[in-house]
């Protein structure tokens, strides 16, 4: 009786022999070989006529096979739990070897998986630390650490583990099974008894050096495929049997089931969430770039839009339907007929492609402008098929266009009004008599300019009379230097130099075109001297209608250029000055 069914085995016996009841004990005992067999043991007391105990029948009998099968059963339902169970392929291998150890009785057991060309331990239980990092990789190497390869460009693995894996065997050996398997009960004598050579390959013996006997080597192959190694090491000698060994293999086949499905489970989660992780990475690029794209499948008549598409159109995937007619309902009116005719000649002719702008009208009434493009697929017959092709919104980029535009013309505006400032400015200083002050001790001199300071600092209007030759413009300038204008321009005016005709233009400008001989827009005194002050001499001889548009500047602070609708406002101070007596005038 082995030992640790020994002291039930004591108890029954003691029982069984009071010959009072039945009894029966299920035990183990070890054969001379060292097999180990299960006992079902039956014992009835024998009475006599007088109910005296004469004796105790005994009925022995193998169940050896079907304790075998039931303990099969057993583990192989507690390994397909953990695969049900497990997250990963390390969760289940932790479980499973867990299992097998406690099932086993073995000291240790392992579990080594394919990595890129090498076979490390995945998962262990009994062995030491150190004993799994010497062991852990099978590739042999060279002196630099570059894996060696043989004739066929394999890796080279080595030890018997790598035998196993590699499928290096001959099962006319006692130490190699039909299936490719290794176990010996003694590594010591199997490494007394036998050569390299029929080993199949340099053994490191580490195994053996750590005192382990009893080793078995299993391979983990499914669908033709080896990904793997199980391992059982005892330091205990004769603690397998042909017949353990073939339940191990058939357990290894489910182990190998379950990890090629768990890594099949990985390597879609793997992949999906890759593929989620690009589609929101493309989602985002869109949404910075304000690209969407569509795909349409002309045969289905089936329309699908990027997230973007539906934010471009303000519209909502749970709430509207991606169709053509729903892209032709957000067209603009005037932009429909455009974008049909493009769209069909896209289909009609396998040159064309789609590529148009338009505009784009959301729900809330705002307007967009996109510009699509797209590509078409044919049949060899011609007939489409397919469509997909983008969407990009241009709203923003045409708003910074316009601004742009408007933001140049201003510039352009402002040099050439800088250009007939410079000009004017140095026929001014070409046309000056060099007075750059007012001397003189007169009291009606002085009088004057006192009266000249009181209404320099305001922005009144200013009349100035007296003859020819008294210095009205040099009176003129003296208001406007000590004016808050003073940084700003004072132009001149001579309304008597200028014929009627182009009195008009002179004053308020004209655009191209405006009249015969205007090759190109002309800007006026007044929009010249906005900002600063407008002397206009001579004043008297003004042609009397030009006087009601002057009287509108005045007023109002506005005029159109001559040829322009536009209207166009000025600050302007008017300085007058003539030499008639207006009131006699009148």
């Amino acid at each position: 009786v082995v030992s640790e069914d020994r002291p039930s085995w004591d108890k029954h016996r003691r029982d069984s022999h009071k010959g009072e009841k039945p009894g029966q004990l299920q035990f183990r005992i070890r054969r001379r070989d060292g097999g180990v067999v299960w006992i079902e043991h039956v014992c009835r007391p024998v009475s006599g006529e007088e109910g005296d105990c004469l004796g105790i029948r005994v009925n022995n009998r193998d169940i050896t096979e079907r304790k075998q099968a039931e303990s099969e059963r057993k583990i192989t339902v507690k390994l397909l739990s953990q695969s049900s169970v497990a997250n990963d392929v390390n969760e289940l291998l932790q479980g499973i070897t867990s299992a097998l150890q406690r099932w086993s009785g073995c000291a240790a057991v392992g579990i080594r998986l394919r990595e890129n060309e090498d076979y490390p331990y995945y998962e262990t239980r009994g062995f030491d630390k150190e004993f799994v990092l010497a062991e852990n990789h099978l590739c042999s190497t060279d002196a630099q650490g570059c894996p060696l390869r043989d004739a066929s460009g394999n890796v080279i693995l080595d030890c018997m583990c790598g035998n196993i894996i590699r499928g290096r065997f001959d099962p006319s050996l006692p130490f190699f099974t039909e299936r490719g398997s290794f176990w010996t009960n003694s590594t010591s004598e199997l490494l007394a008894s036998t050569t390299e050579a029929e080993r199949q390959a340099r053994t490191r013996n580490r195994c053996n050096g750590e005192g382990y006997e009893s080793v078995a080597l299993i391979p983990l192959r499914a669908s033709g495929e080896t990904l793997g190694l199980l391992q059982f090491n005892d330091q205990r000698k004769g603690l397998f049997s042909a017949a353990r060994i073939e339940l191990f293999e058939r357990l290894a086949y489910n182990i190998a089931s379950a990890v090629a499905q768990h890594k099949a489970v990985q390597a879609l989660r793997t992949s999906e969430d890759k593929l989620r992780r690009e589609q929101e990475m493309l989602s985002e690029a869109q949404r910075i770039a304000h690209l969407g794209s569509w795909d349409w499948s002309i045969l289905r008549n089936e329309l699908s839009w990027s997230d973007e598409v539906y934010h471009i159109f303000g519209l909502k995937p749970q709430e509207c339907d991606a169709t053509y007619d729903t892209f032709l309902d957000s067209v603009h009116a005037e932009d429909r007929e455009s974008v049909k005719a493009a769209v069909n000649r896209a289909l009609t002719d396998s040159g064309a492609g789609y590529n148009i702008e338009h505009r784009v009208v959301r729900p809330d009434g705002s307007q967009r402008v996109v510009h699509e493009r797209g590509d078409v697929t044919f049949e060899p017959t011609g007939r489409p098929v397919r469509m997909i092709g983008t969407v990009h919104d241009l709203t923003e980029q045409k708003g910074a266009e316009l601004g742009l535009r408007d933001a140049l013309a201003e510039v352009e505006r402002l040099k050439d009004r800088l250009f007939a400032e410079n000009v004017y400015l140095q026929e001014e200083i070409r046309g000056s008599h060099g007075f750059d002050e007012i001397v003189g001790r007169s009291e009606p001199l002085r009088g004057t300019l006192t009266r000249i300071e009181h209404v320099a600092n305001t922005d009144a209007s200013v009349l100035l009379l007296g003859e020819t030759g008294t210095g009205k413009e040099l009176f003129a300038r003296a208001i406007h230097n000590r004016s808050p204008r003073s940084d700003h321009p004072l132009v001149k005016v001579n309304c008597a130099a200028l014929p009627s005709s182009l009195i008009e233009s002179e004053l308020f400008g004209h655009v191209k075109g405006a009249f015969t001989g205007a090759l190109s827009d002309k800007v006026g005194r007044f929009e010249l001297a906005d900002g600063g002050t407008l002397f206009l001499d001579e004043i008297g001889e003004l042609d009397p209608e030009l006087q009601t548009k002057l009287l509108r500047v005045l007023q109002e602070g506005e005029f159109e250029k001559i040829g322009s609708a536009e209207t166009r406002k000025v600050d302007v101070r008017v300085i007058a000055a003539t030499n008639r007596d207006l009131r006699r005038s009148m």
